[in-house]
């Protein structure tokens, strides 16, 4: 049996109900493109058929294709099971079933929009038809696309990474550690040695030289080495003692940084915009997404340059969390879900996956071991064990590297501002 969901169900049992609520979202989609293709069918033989321009006859096509691919897409579920029924394969059915049912959705909601525009045209004329299109393709991807992605992302960044109470009230120390002095040592080594294509993005586009906002700085890993390229540097953090570090060390540079504490994008009102925006590894922590997003980009008047693990950095303890506790967690959200939900928002957005060369973090060996018997949520005596694990995963005591950030798959994302300039 399984409770993962708070169901008491076999896998056999789960499966079964996902394959039941899929057809019954199929059946209602699929009850609407017929409709719509019904109708498109019947369209060249009415008398007004004749009336439609060339781009009208264009749309229709277009709409008359796409009501088709929607109908193959919504249907296809029914076909494939027939094919592979009694064969055992119903959990690889319910996956390709799921990715048919969503790009036959994809395609029904750019036919109806396209149907609403071509209806439109032909009684009101281009100018209506467009407007109303627009609004038609973004109530579509609005409804849709946009909050189901929120909130996917919301539910599995807060919810899902949930530790079991059980396991925390064993131990008396807390899992959320901020070991500052690691972040202040990666913020050093940035600054002495600047590279990645974060900071690539960033340096290209303080030229001409211009402000910075940091949002979610730390110690300065992003702001720091653009120091000579900014004319004025404004910090949030949520953390006082990390925008201390900061402080620290743009004094020592001759640069009198604003620091705001408290949480993006709640403090965005009263923090400046700049020319160029960083937000590095921030965004798996955001509650609500949307906002956040809206914020830096509102705050931007060049460029916003977000940087994040490809996967969760919390992924890496996924082995370990099972090996100590019997525990199974969660391995979304990604850096692709942060994408779609920018694509959904209208950004057009670049990306690129890179590797950060592993850097060890950590002074010593033992501190990497306690900060990771912490976030285990594992009492003092279990030190050892912790140690052999990390070993196991292969850390070299010699030089321990965080298995969060560093030396593994990251992404640079980056999309223009839009503050007023």
């Amino acid at each position: 049996m399984s409770m993962a969901d708070g169901r008491n169900e076999t896998p056999e049992q789960r499966d079964d109900r996902n394959l039941m609520e899929l057809l019954q979202e199929l059946r209602v989609a699929g009850l609407g493109v017929q409709v719509l293709f019904g109708f498109l069918l019947s369209l060249p033989f009415t008398h007004g058929f004749a009336k439609l321009s060339h781009a009208q006859r264009t749309l229709f096509i277009a709409d008359l294709l796409l009501a088709a691919i929607a109908t193959v897409l919504l249907v296809g579920p029914v076909g494939y099971h027939r094919i592979v029924f009694r064969r055992h394969l119903k959990e690889p059915l319910i996956r390709i079933a799921n990715r048919m049912a969503i790009a036959g959705l994809a395609a029904v909601g750019l036919a109806m929009t396209i149907a609403v525009t071509l209806v439109t045209s032909f009684v009101e004329g281009d100018t209506s038809a467009v407007i109303i299109g627009l609004f038609i393709g973004a109530l579509f991807a609005a409804l849709w696309l946009v909050l189901p992605l929120i909130r996917r992302m919301r539910s599995e960044d807060l919810a899902s990474w949930t530790i079991p109470p059980r396991i925390l009230a064993a131990v008396p120390d807390s899992p959320w550690v901020l070991p500052g002095q690691v972040f202040a040592r990666r913020a050093d080594k940035q600054s002495a040695d600047p590279g990645g294509l974060s900071f690539e993005r960033a340096w290209a586009a303080l030229d001409p030289p211009g402000s910075v906002l940091d949002v979610g700085s730390g110690p300065g890993a992003a702001c720091l080495p653009l120091l000579p390229r900014t004319t004025a540097l404004t910090a949030v953090d949520a953390d006082e003692q990390m925008l201390a570090l900061l402080a620290e060390r743009t004094s020592a540079r001759g640069v009198q940084a604003r620091c705001v504490a408290g949480r993006w994008p709640q403090v965005a009102p009263a923090v400046p915009a700049a020319d160029v925006v960083t937000c590095h590894h921030v965004l798996y922590n955001a509650a609500d997404i949307e906002p956040f997003l809206c914020a830096l980009t509102a705050h931007a008047g060049r460029q916003v340059v977000v940087e994040m693990t490809a996967l969760h950095p919390l992924t890496s303890l996924n082995e370990m969390w099972l090996r100590f506790h019997g525990l199974r967690r969660p391995d979304r959200p990604t850096a692709h879900d942060v994408l779609a939900i920018l694509g959904a928002m209208g950004v057009q957005a670049g990306h690129e996956t890179w590797r950060r060369p592993g850097r060890a973090d950590y002074a010593s060996f033992a501190e990497l071991t306690d900060v990771t018997r912490r976030r285990l949520c594992l009492p003092q005596q279990r030190t050892r064990e912790v140690a052999e694990a990390l070993v196991d995963a292969g850390v070299d005591p010699e030089h321990p590297q965080d298995l969060g950030s560093w030396g593994r798959d990251v992404m640079t994302i980056w999309w223009a501002g839009r503050a007023e300039k």
